[in-house]
């Protein structure tokens, strides 16, 4: 039984009528044990019975679902995640992916080479997730050597299912040409993808491709209304590159003060050491019309806006 829906119907039924106990043995247990999950109220004790019947077929589906609900905890599986290792481990001894991700997460603090097999493991097996990580670590050499072609390969695999960090990934290599062959039109294509999916730093390097006409006419304001939407969900180099077009009157108006604002919040979102938009925000000190009233208004807009985008105590 394929239809969720109809398993949580049928678990619906059984819980109400308490005949769970009685009933033979399901030909599915492991499609019953997703039903009882999804059904109105949840039974999450029969679909523990369930996934443990379905275990003992050896379904990886259903031993994964073991390891989630002792990984995350509930009222009828106690958080206990030497439990969750255990039934992650034998779902993945069974091939499931996901399973070789979770371990590779439940083993990335105690023990990174673990993680880092595990990980490869489902990157390899297909786990879109894993493949974006296996991406990212390569092109940031995290944990491994930078190497930007073993980067674009899995990013590249990753874009195929739609995952927006790997799409942005790759796009950014290729509009760079850094380990694959420069392609402005590519990039073009897969960052308006990601930034479809509201991916942040696709917003940003979408907007450079407009701003610059790369693989794409060239328009400013597109560009400047890209670079906002990216600042406004969290991307300090779209913070940074709105910050350009206002000091500029290039595709808004130009407005020093509305500059100050978004570099300062640029500055706010900026990581340890990276002091791009402090030493823009020098730059901007020159401007005359830039009273220090003005400046005052413009940190205070950004430390609400920082206070809205991250939930966090102004700074």
């Amino acid at each position: 039984m394929k239809n969720w829906k109809m398993a949580a119907v049928l678990a619906a039924a059984l819980s109400a009528s308490g005949a769970c106990a009685q009933v033979a043995i399901p030909e599915n247990p492991y499609e019953l044990g997703m039903g009882y999950c999804t059904a109105e109220p949840r039974n999450l004790e029969g679909a523990l019975r369930m996934f443990e019947l379905a275990a003992e077929r050896g379904d990886a589906r259903a031993l994964f679902e073991l390891g989630r609900m002792y990984g995350e905890g509930t009222e009828v599986t106690p958080k206990n995640s030497d439990e969750a290792v255990k039934w992650y481990r034998l779902a993945a001894e069974g091939g499931h992916t996901g399973a070789m991700y979770q371990l590779a997460l439940i083993f990335e603090e105690g023990s990174p080479e673990q993680a880092r097999e595990w990980l490869r493991k489902a990157a390899e097996g297909g786990d879109a997730k894993a493949q974006t990580e296996m991406g990212l670590s390569c092109d940031f050499g995290w944990d491994v050597p930078e190497d930007k072609a073993e980067a674009a390969r899995w990013y590249r695999a990753a874009a195929a299912q739609g995952v927006a960090a790997a799409q942005c990934g790759l796009g950014i290599l290729l509009a760079n040409g850094e380990g694959v062959p420069q392609d402005f039109d590519e990039a073009f294509t897969l960052l308006t993808a990601a930034a479809a999916q509201n991916y942040p730093a696709a917003m940003g390097a979408l907007g450079l491709l407009y701003e610059e006409g790369l693989g794409t006419e060239k328009n400013v304001q597109t560009a400047a209304g890209l670079y906002r939407r990216g600042a406004e969900l969290g991307d300090d180099s779209s913070a940074i590159s709105l910050a350009a077009l206002y000091r500029d009157g290039r595709g808004v108006t130009r407005d020093p003060a509305e500059s100050w604002k978004w570099l300062s919040l640029a500055a706010l979102e900026a990581e340890e050491g990276d002091t791009d938009a402090a030493d823009l925000l020098k730059e901007l000190e020159a401007v005359p019309e830039l009273t220090a009233e003005a400046k005052a208004a413009a940190c205070e807009e950004a430390e609400k806006l920082y206070k809205q985008i991250f939930g966090e105590e102004e700074h």
